[in-house]
């Protein structure tokens, strides 16, 4: 269910079809959440020796990994099989207990975030495959159940996604102007100001006198240093 549930994602348009691997090719999608995108990316199954050798190369560079379960088909012996292979290739999946590693990298290979999507909650008759599922691996990776078919809990998904990305929302203010609230930018969860203003433009960085925040700061305008940590959803208004 890997290609339907990107097309009810994403712009994209899989093939989507009964048999298995008709995913040949990396295909595409922007999902939209809320006022920002990300982009999702739709690849063969994992098993497929005529596709492994690059599969394996795009996951090492994604930033997220979602693996998608068939509820229909032992979900907890799918799960078990998809980790067994990724890290065969040096790829370990980042649990709840990696947190506090302080980077994606580790000497035998690459961490990286990783959520269970479990597909086809229309199509079973009990929870018992996706109880199981959690029992096995719940503790450490959080799961999201949905429905691609009847376009079920694909909203908590999203929001599952945005958040594991570890990603805040910053918008502009012109000094003397209105916000902008149309575009904003997204910077990793604590950033600072000056990590805002050397995003923007590295010059900003030697020319940032003061800035103004509004959002999570003690007051609306409030003057703050340049090491002031940023939250999602702040206002920022930099000064030249």
């Amino acid at each position: 269910g890997k290609s339907s549930l990107i097309a009810c994602l994403t712009n994209a348009n899989p093939v989507i079809a009964d048999y298995p691997i008709s995913t040949l090719t990396p295909l595409p999608g922007m999902m939209p959440f809320e006022d920002i995108q990300f982009q999702l990316v739709d690849l063969p199954p994992i098993g497929n020796e005529a596709t492994d050798g690059w599969v394996s190369g795009i996951l090492r560079y994604a930033d997220i990994l979602l693996l998608v379960i068939d509820l229909t088909e032992y979900p907890d012996i799918q799960a078990e099989l998809l980790i067994d292979q990724l890290i065969r290739w040096n790829i370990h999946p980042k649990s709840r207990t990696d947190i506090s590693k302080p980077n994606d990298r580790i000497p035998s290979g690459v961490l990286k975030k990783t959520l269970i999507v479990t597909n086809k909650t229309d199509a079973v008759m009990d929870n018992d495959g996706l109880v199981n599922l959690e029992r096995k691996y719940g503790h450490l990776y959080n799961c999201v159940a949905v429905s691609a078919r009847k376009k079920e809990n694909l909203e908590p998904l999203k929001r599952a996604i945005f958040e594991i990305s570890a990603v805040i929302r910053v918008y502009s203010k012109p000094p003397g102007k209105e916000p902008d609230l149309s575009t904003p930018f997204t910077v990793p969860a604590g950033s600072t100001i000056l990590d805002l203003a050397g995003y923007i433009h590295k010059d900003f960085l030697f020319r940032l006198k003061y800035a103004r925040v509004w959002g999570s700061a003690k007051f609306d305008g409030q003057r703050v240093e340049k090491n002031f940590l940023l939250k999602d959803r702040d206002i920022v208004e930099l000064n030249l």
